[in-house]
């Protein structure tokens, strides 16, 4: 999975209810935040949540870095596994193909159906 842009506000709602419905194979998430920009306070206690939940974290960009430095949350250099079709993107217009998306970007996604 894969997370971009800004996580915060409804996006925050859409990916815990994407979590819930698409994580039922009880694997533990491999989440690439590479290309997070911004979390808010919501948007943190996702991240928060999502780690209790046993899901790891890669991406070593800066902000990514200070982020999780301060949630106090481990932060990988790689993730084994990230597939294309597991990608979820937030805030966001460029979309991966056969991405989930949430946020603005879901209503590109949905015209290319």
């Amino acid at each position: 999975m894969k997370l971009e842009g800004r996580l915060v506000g409804p996006w925050v709602r859409e990916l815990k209810k994407t979590i819930l419905r698409t994580n039922g194979r009880c694997q533990p998430l491999e989440i690439d935040v590479s290309d997070l920009t911004f979390a808010d306070e919501k948007g943190e206690r996702a991240l928060r949540w999502l780690h209790r939940m046993g899901a790891h974290f890669q991406g070593k960009e800066p902000f990514a870095e200070y982020l999780f430095q301060r949630l106090k949350i481990p932060l990988f250099a790689a993730c084994g596994g990230l597939n294309q079709g597991d990608e979820l993107v937030v805030g966001r217009r460029s979309v991966q193909r056969n991405a989930p998306v949430v946020g603005k970007s879901a209503r590109t996604r949905m015209e290319e159906h």
